[in-house]
């Protein structure tokens, strides 16, 4: 399984994966971060197969061919369905995950300690996510343009929350972010995100830099004319490709800017910790929903019983706890919040449950708790 690529990375790593069963990476790939945030960056569709390669050249650059030759017979031997979800988490948040742990995964494989320990570190990143920093030329770009405002994207869960709302023509939501000089802007009228802008140092800037809010697959006329009123004044119009005469003609318009009402966003840490208020239990619900952050596996050793819930709550999703308390003290909203994880199909938050689901949907209706 020796490397296919010699003297460092010749060829782009969206190439090493469109090679197919060829699919190889040079033995000191891994040492290098922006590789792996290249590898995780880009538009393909990842399979199993894709993830497999990933973890073996991983191994195999740690412990050489004898070592992962032995590791495969035993996995042949000893295989798990949940070997492909570790896989999976493996790969995705290879960033996020200590080297402690990965010398841990080295010595011990995919155990469900070790699944849950990887769970600990990238929930530990999603919770308090790096903050993305920008210059304070950047600072000064977030304003409101007819109608719309543009916001620099904070933080990975601001990010992922808006890759829920827009598409970029590719996978979002796991890409990782680092502080590499882009810029990052949610485009947003009134609550609700329009567009999502990136744009890198230095590079040209095309009609396509817009991802926008599905279903749309054009920029409306109102969102066109604000877009290209905003590369003025920010002064990236420069970088901007002019198709069209009518563009040439928004872009000599005299610019009307405001500056932003208020700061609209919170961090998911924030909102679990803040005092409550009405609403503040769906709320912390529609915050988790936004993010990616995983629940834990559960080995149950009695059979789940209702007097059991709570306990079984905590372990699989422990930072639910202000609304699992909430809920079983009686409180509707809270109880609404519940019914919400167990039947929404949201299994990152609580593998569903149609039964406590419909359980929890009755409390949240109970009049006699009013």
């Amino acid at each position: 399984m020796g490397s296919s690529v010699e003297n460092g990375l010749k060829i782009g790593v969206y190439d090493l994966f469109r090679s197919g069963s060829r699919l190889s990476f040079p033995a000191d790939f891994f040492a290098d971060e922006k590789n792996i945030v290249e590898l995780l960056s880009q538009g393909h569709v990842v399979s199993d197969y894709m993830r497999l390669v990933f973890y073996c050249h991983y191994r195999l650059a740690r412990e050489g061919e004898e070592v992962l030759a032995q590791y495969l017979m035993e996995l042949n031997a000893d295989y798990s369905p949940d070997f492909l979800d570790n896989l999976n988490l493996f790969y995705h948040y290879f960033l996020d995950i200590p080297t402690a742990l990965k010398d841990r995964i080295m010595r011990e494989g995919f155990s469900l300690e070790v699944h849950n320990e990887m769970i600990r570190s990238v929930n530990e990143n999603i919770i308090n996510p790096p903050e993305l920093t920008y210059t304070e030329e950047e600072q000064s770009y977030e304003c409101e343009i007819d109608n719309y405002e543009f916001r620099l994207i904070h933080d990975r869960n601001e990010y992922y929350s808006l890759s829920m709302d827009c598409w970029f023509g590719r996978p979002m939501a796991l890409k990782p972010l680092i502080n590499d000089g882009t810029l990052r802007i949610g485009i947003y009228r009134g609550d609700n995100a329009q567009a999502y802008f990136e744009h890198k140092v230095n590079a040209p800037l095309n009609s396509h830099a817009l991802g926008l809010r599905y279903p749309q697959f054009e920029l409306s006329d109102s969102l066109r004319i604000a877009f290209l009123h905003f590369l003025k004044r920010t002064g990236l119009y420069k970088r901007y490709a002019v198709k069209k005469d009518e563009d040439m003609e928004i872009l000599r318009e005299d610019v009307s800017v405001n500056p932003l009402r208020e700061d609209k966003y919170l961090g998911l840490n924030e909102i679990m910790n803040m005092p409550y208020e009405d609403g503040y239990y769906l709320r912390l619900c529609e915050a988790f929903k936004k993010t990616d952050i995983h629940c834990f596996k559960v080995a149950l050793t009695a059979k789940f019983t209702e007097a059991l819930e709570k306990e079984y709550l905590m372990a699989v999703f422990p930072y639910g706890k202000r609304i699992y308390d909430a809920a079983f003290d009686g409180n509707q909203e809270a109880a609404y919040a519940l019914f919400q994880f167990y039947a929404d199909n949201y299994p990152h938050l609580i593998p569903a449950n149609k039964e406590r689901a419909e359980y929890w949907r009755n409390m949240s209706f109970d009049t006699t708790l009013r």
